[in-house]
């Protein structure tokens, strides 16, 4: 149970196969999360960041940058904080449809193979990393 709420509804709140909660240990992701909440990532790649901390829900638009080649940093863009109540539900529902898209805005389309990706993803040549890769650049 999380933010007093069964998982299960929590989960009928994140429309398609792309949002189930995915396992990903956020502790392995280096970061600048807040670390008074206990987070949840929805999507692939993280779309959305939904927590709980002290008596408030918090949902988040998560922003990933690399430090170094291999070791990918997961932090916040923004954040907005709930307290834990009865209109729940609806401002959760409300909140989490907002942080997607607001991740999803800052997603460009590869040239080459036409996949729509996350910044963290993509070169400044319009390749993404997989392209890039494939042109013989190391990272």
């Amino acid at each position: 149970m999380m933010l007093g709420i069964e998982v299960a509804r929590l989960l009928d709140w994140l429309p398609g196969e792309l949002w189930r909660p995915q396992a990903v240990d956020l502790a392995d992701l280096q970061g600048d999360l807040p670390g008074e909440v206990v987070w949840l990532a929805a999507g692939h790649p993280i779309l959305v960041l939904v927590g709980a901390a002290s008596g408030e829900a918090v949902v988040a638009v998560p922003k990933i940058t690399w430090h170094g080649p291999y070791t990918p940093v997961l932090g916040v863009v923004s954040e907005k904080r709930h307290q834990l109540g009865e209109d729940l539900a609806v401002w959760l529902a409300t909140e989490i449809l907002a942080a997607r898209a607001a991740r999803e805005a800052t997603f460009t389309t590869c040239v080459r193979c036409e996949q729509r990706l996350g910044p963290e993803s993509m070169q400044d040549d319009g390749l993404c990393q997989s392209c890039a890769t494939q042109d013989g650049v190391v990272f």
